[in-house]
C-alpha cells in the first residue's frame, strides 16, 4: 500500500511539471528588466538571509567567549538596526511603529548598559522587560527573533 502511494505521489508531481512546461501555460517575460529586477532582489534577499545567520552565530559566539564585552557588540547593532528600519518604514510611511513597546525597551537597555551600569533597579526594570512582555509577546503574537 506503501509503494503505490509513492507511485501515486510520483505520477501527480510528473502531471503537475507536464502542466507548468505546457505551451499553453502562461510564460512570464524573459531577460531584460523583468529579469534584472528578479536578479537583483534575489541577490540582495541572499545578502540579507547570510549576514542574518552570520549576526546570530558572532552574537552567540560572543555571548559564550566574551560575556561582559557583548554590550560592545549589541549596542551599536540596535543602533544601525533601528535606523535602517526607521528608514525603511519611513518610506514605507509606518514610522509609528517605532513606537512600539519593543524600540523601547531596548532602548531602556541602551540606557542602563551605558548611564547606569551599577543600578540594581534599572537592571530589575530591564530584566523584567525582557523576560515578561517582551518574551510573551513574541510567543503569543508569533514575533519570532524581533
Amino acid at each position: 500500500a506503501k509503494q503505490s502511494k509513492t507511485f501515486a505521489a510520483l505520477a501527480q508531481m510528473g502531471s503537475m511539471q507536464a502542466r507548468l512546461h505546457s505551451p499553453l501555460s502562461p510564460q512570464k517575460p524573459k531577460g531584460g528588466l523583468h529579469e534584472a529586477i528578479a536578479n537583483t532582489i534575489r541577490l540582495r534577499d541572499k545578502l540579507i538571509y547570510m549576514l542574518g545567520v552570520l549576526n546570530i552565530a558572532v552574537s552567540c559566539y560572543l555571548l559564550g567567549a566574551l560575556p561582559g564585552h557583548y554590550y560592545l557588540w549589541h549596542s551599536p547593532k540596535v543602533v544601525v538596526l533601528t535606523v535602517i528600519r526607521w528608514v525603511d518604514f519611513r518610506r514605507q510611511r509606518q514610522h509609528y511603529l517605532l513606537y512600539d513597546f519593543c524600540y523601547w525597551a531596548n532602548f531602556f537597555l541602551l540606557f542602563y548598559l551605558w548611564v547606569m551600569p551599577n543600578n540594581a533597579t534599572v537592571f530589575q526594570i530591564c530584566w523584567c522587560l525582557a523576560n515578561g512582555p517582551l518574551a510573551w509577546s513574541s510567543l503569543a503574537f508569533s514575533h519570532s527573533l524581533i
